[in-house]
């Protein structure tokens, strides 16, 4: 084989193997703590999502807070929910406080339940926000002086 064919046949087998593996979707822990007690750990291995959801791009984590402990589900998303914390909703005359944590590559969703409240990825993404516009804010305050007109 020339030189020329054994690119061409080495980037149609990445090609290929970059499509077979979006074809097969993504792996995602799929679990309740109301039925496994290791799901509240994250320590379930991640399974390829079902049929079901075989458009699932994404893998979700929720996490209830209840007044007598937390209740954690994990599955297969087709939506990025993103992460967010909705207040209060009331559950067989219980108050809940529901998390949900998005997030999009295989296995991404075993993170440990028995952290903070309030999920530590969006305490980093914060973080993350803060450092990455305060160069900005440097900059703005230290041309403050062009903002200022002479009077004349």
């Amino acid at each position: 084989m020339t030189q020329a064919k054994l690119h061409i046949l080495y980037f149609a087998m990445l090609y290929l193997l970059f499509f077979v593996s979006k074809v097969a979707g993504i792996r995602c822990v799929q679990c309740s703590s109301l039925k496994n007690t290791l799901c509240v750990s994250g320590k379930v291995p991640p399974s390829q999502c079902t049929s079901i959801d075989s458009g699932a791009n994404f893998c979700v984590r929720y996490i209830g807070k209840l007044e007598t402990g937390r209740i954690v589900y994990r599955d297969c998303s087709e939506r990025d929910m993103g992460i967010r914390c909705m207040s209060k909703v009331t559950l067989n005359n219980e108050t809940v406080r529901v998390c949900v944590t998005t997030c999009s590559f295989d296995g991404c969703n075993r993170e440990s339940a028995e952290a903070p409240e309030f999920p530590a990825s969006a305490q980093a993404t914060n973080l993350q926000l803060l450092l990455l516009l305060l160069p900005f804010f440097v900059a703005a305050a230290s041309m403050r002086h062009l903002w200022e007109w002479d009077t004349f």
